[in-house]
């Protein structure tokens, strides 16, 4: 997938690179929503889906999708909202009013934004509720990992604690549980 990303923080910048692996996906990176209209204005580009930041500098979220709405070739483009506004704040609301995909609340969890973003992207937005004019908060806070996902991290972190258990024996030292942790003693030679 190609994905523009508009977000003025470096760090969270960095955090869409743990929901859309580069080997997989071409993310496009903008710090603010003047410099995303340019990107999406640039005939030689094209992308499959744009995650949103409201607060930036420049042109803010809300003033980039109201630009985005006056341009007709733009209107199928699934437009992800990524924010920790509050929901009652007018930021969140204005932008609510301009119609985003969907709304994804931060922290959000990477495996779940991923598969937001390519569900959108084979079958669009879901419908909304009956009386509803803007998407529903799709995720307020990280999911735990679960099945499947799970095997690949626990694999890795056996294998790191085999590593280090053949470390900490190499140098002669002792693992001592503790209530709350552990720590590591030279191992007492008895003679």
């Amino acid at each position: 997938m190609r994905i523009l990303i508009v977000e003025d923080s470096p760090l969270v910048q960095r955090m869409y690179g743990l929901a859309f692996p580069r080997s997989q996906h071409a993310l496009t990176m903008a710090s603010n929503g003047r410099e995303a209209l340019e990107l999406l204005d640039d005939p030689g580009r094209e992308f499959d889906a744009v995650l949103l930041d409201l607060r930036m500098p420049v042109l803010n979220g809300v003033g980039f999708l109201e630009e985005v709405r006056k341009r007709p070739s733009l209107q199928s483009l699934p437009i992800v909202l990524t924010t920790s506004e509050a929901e009652g704040s007018e930021l969140l609301s204005a932008a609510r009013r301009l119609g985003p995909s969907a709304v994804v609340k931060k922290p959000w969890h990477p495996y779940d934004l991923r598969q937001l973003v390519e569900s959108l992207c084979k079958h669009g937005p879901p419908d909304l509720e009956e009386g509803r004019s803007s998407p529903r908060v799709v995720s307020r806070m990280a999911a735990p990992l679960t099945g499947p996902e799970l095997e690949a991290p626990l694999r890795h972190l056996i294998r790191d604690l085999r590593v280090l258990a053949a470390a900490i024996e190499r140098v002669n030292l002792v693992v001592y549980p503790r209530r709350f942790g552990c720590f590591l003693a030279p191992r007492r030679f008895v003679g």
